[in-house]
């Protein structure tokens, strides 16, 4: 059976003889816990070590000065994104997705769904629009369940034709669609103005927004889809794993995330990796870099 078509199918909810979630299209990481080769800043060509830093499995915003959100390199138009994060306490971030680049912040050129601390962030305990899950500014999360501050959390966005999903800890907690009265009703009464027309827009970058504060986040992922041929159901993602509730303990020197160990998760096809050594720019296929250090 073609794997893209039946992926498509799955995916539209048509029933296909003997197809399991194993044959959906396989997770690719987008950080080796080394090098962020897949990442580089807003309106930039390079990864931005000053604005964000990435060591020991965890990429994380450097606090004071430029805020600069960190963008993948390739566009997407469907697909499904997942990060693990963690939040200092008050703090608010959001992933950022079908981003036109262009406008002064990624958000404002995009869609942005929110990492926030409900319990301390003033905009988030004063209005279900900045709380955590919610299409920022337009659209309420329902069921949203974060973890306090200082634990990881995992957020997922899922985005198949016009239908969009956020899922957070697992569970599914906002749904919509770009082209319906009700998300052109909420841009109408939103205070973001000049959002580009989704009616149109078929792809997008997907990136981090930058919180002004550090924050953590560690195993960025993405699966790519067909095209959609009729409408998707409800089901879940496959494969959800939600991470443990733990909270890490800073690292040598009061750094977060600097006693982390990084391993690999089980499944992950890594895309190709680009390190330097000796003044040579090296890459490497993920065949020739299963038995790397």
């Amino acid at each position: 059976m073609n794997i893209a078509r039946a992926c498509g199918w799955l995916w539209c909810g048509v029933v296909a003889g003997g197809l399991q979630a194993a044959e959906l299209p396989p997770w690719q990481s987008l950080f080796d816990g080394k090098f962020p080769v897949h990442f580089r800043g807003y309106k930039m060509m390079h990864f931005p070590y000053n604005i964000w830093a990435a060591k020991a499995g965890v990429i994380s915003s450097v606090p004071g000065g430029d805020q600069t959100d960190l963008m993948l390199r390739q566009r997407y138009a469907h697909f499904e994104f997942s990060v693990e994060y963690r939040l200092p306490a008050g703090a608010s971030s959001g992933i950022v997705y079908l981003v036109q680049e262009g406008a002064q912040r990624a958000a404002l050129g995009g869609l942005k769904m929110v990492l926030a601390d409900d319990e301390r962030n003033p905009d988030a305990k004063n209005n279900p629009l900045y709380r955590s899950g919610a299409l920022y500014a337009l659209l309420p999360a329902t069921n949203a369940r974060p973890r306090q501050a200082g634990q990881w959390n995992e957020a997922r966005v899922r985005v198949l034709g016009k239908k969009v999903e956020h899922w957070l800890n697992g569970e599914k907690v906002l749904e919509f669609e770009l082209s319906s009265e009700a998300f052109e009703n909420a841009v109408r009464r939103s205070r973001i103005r000049n959002l580009p027309d989704f009616k149109e827009v078929v792809e997008g970058y997907i990136g981090l927004e930058h919180p002004g504060v550090e924050m953590w986040f560690r195993n960025p992922r993405i699966r790519v889809f067909p095209a959609p041929q009729m409408e998707t159901t409800n089901a879940p993602p496959a494969e959800v794993e939600t991470p443990s509730s733990t909270t890490v303990p800073p690292g040598p020197g009061g750094s977060a995330g600097g006693g982390f160990e990084c391993k690999e998760p089980e499944g992950v096809q890594y895309l190709n990796k680009v390190a330097v050594a000796g003044g040579r720019r090296l890459t490497a296929t993920s065949e020739q870099v299963k038995d790397r250090p």
